[in-house]
Formats: C-alpha cells, sequence, structure tokens
C-alpha cells in the first residue's frame, strides 16, 4: 500500500504531515495533520498556523491518486508519483 498523499508538514506541530482529505458526502478536498489533527482548507492556508482549524470536517477519508487526477491540487502533492 502507497503512503497518504500529503502536501507537506505541519506548522503547527511540526511532526505530521499535511494528509489530502476528501469528505464522502461532498467530494470536498482538505488537509489534516496525521499528528495533532490541524485541518486547512485549502494547501494555500496550509503554511499559516493562523489558519487553522479543528474539527471542521467530519465523515471523511483519504485522497487517493485517482482523485488528484487532474486536480487543481495535483501539483502541490509531495508524494503523488511515488510508485
Amino acid at each position: 500500500m502507497r503512503d497518504p498523499l500529503y502536501i507537506g508538514e505541519c506548522p503547527v506541530c511540526h511532526h505530521g504531515r499535511q494528509f489530502v482529505r476528501k469528505v464522502r458526502e461532498t467530494s470536498e478536498f482538505f488537509l489534516r495533520c496525521e499528528e495533532c489533527e490541524s485541518e486547512w482548507q485549502t494547501p494555500d492556508t496550509a503554511s499559516d498556523p493562523s489558519k487553522t482549524m479543528f474539527r471542521k470536517f467530519s465523515n471523511d477519508t483519504l485522497a487517493t491518486r485517482e482523485d488528484m487526477e487532474d486536480h487543481p491540487w495535483a501539483n502541490r502533492v509531495q508524494n503523488l508519483k511515488e510508485i
């Protein structure tokens, strides 16, 4: 199994990666730290600790490589091309 897709390192805890997540009902994407569970609405806000949200999103799953095909965030995903 491949590692979950991520954008970068969490600017809040500096330990976790910011995983790309998908809300099941709406197919909306967001980012969540694997360690401290901080959330961001977009990659553009993901480097700013003041833009952090907590528990805004629920009933979500990890985004897949197929989800990111032709998605505007694809070029921001660090490990999209890993084999």
